[in-house]
């Protein structure tokens, strides 16, 4: 049976590094420049995951936003804060399965996250501007626009 990327989730997930990701996961995103200009996750849903001694939420928000930035639907963010002890990470382990469900069910029924659709409409017209400012230097994100009919 052949897998479609219409309905596949992604899940991000990253140990919180100094109030971010770690720098091999930062790597990843900052080289997503075509992702993000042609805004390639649109439509699609993720979910992100982190640990920490404190304050995972410092990653899974930074992930959050960026996914919505992507185009993506985030149907939610789940971590452990290590410095808790085992209950901890057990607590974050359902998390991450309950949040795990709620993905495939929002990939399911292609559950709409308004606030997110319209920052993502926002995002989305930047870029197409950008990407027409800039048609002579970023000739694939020009022609990746022009075959979705952007205008």
């Amino acid at each position: 049976m052949r897998r479609s990327w219409r309905r596949t989730g992604l899940v991000i997930g990253s140990p919180n590094y100094f109030h971010t990701v770690t720098a091999q996961l930062k790597t990843l995103i900052d080289r997503m420049a075509d992702a993000v200009h042609c805004q390639l996750l649109t439509g699609k849903y993720c979910c992100n995951l982190a640990t920490g001694g404190s304050n995972y939420d410092q990653v899974t928000g930074y992930l959050d936003r960026l996914m919505v930035n992507f185009g993506a639907f985030v149907s939610g963010s789940a971590g452990a804060e290590m410095s808790k002890g085992p209950a901890a990470l057990e607590e974050g382990e359902r998390k991450a399965r309950d949040l795990g469900r709620a993905l495939v069910d929002d990939i399911r029924i292609k559950r709409d996250y308004p606030e997110q659709r319209k920052a993502q409409e926002g995002i989305r017209s930047h870029f197409k501007e950008l990407v027409m400012m800039n048609k002579d230097h970023w000739e694939h994100e020009y022609e990746y626009w022009n075959s979705i009919n952007w205008r």
